[in-house]
């Protein structure tokens, strides 16, 4: 995801890297739903992504690196931590930026 400068290809991936985490839960109801609330959420990631992309934030990724180290770790609860970090921080600058909803 970091090596690509195209924003559609970073949410292809962004979207194949979180679900096959979650896919790890193997629970079919919570995939199904957080698979449909990915699928309503999209056009927000993709105006959000181009903010963060031009602002020069990798965060991101480092964040993306922690979990996958963690899950390597066989860490669960580390890498819940980690994703509940990484949902928090998108969740403070989207309320720092109100105006991504009036771009969609």
């Amino acid at each position: 995801m970091e090596h690509t400068d195209d924003v559609e290809r970073f949410l292809q991936l962004d979207r194949e890297f979180h679900l096959a985490s979650y896919a790890i839960a193997e629970t079919t109801m919570l995939q199904e739903m957080t698979v449909r609330l990915w699928n309503r959420t999209q056009p927000y990631r993709r105006v959000y992504t181009r903010m963060f992309r031009a602002d020069g934030d990798h965060s991101v990724h480092y964040e993306h690196h922690l979990i996958v180290a963690a899950l390597h770790r066989r860490d669960a609860e580390g890498a819940e931590r980690l994703l509940a970090g990484h949902i928090r921080r998108t969740r403070l600058e989207l309320a720092r930026h109100p105006e991504v909803f009036d771009l969609v």
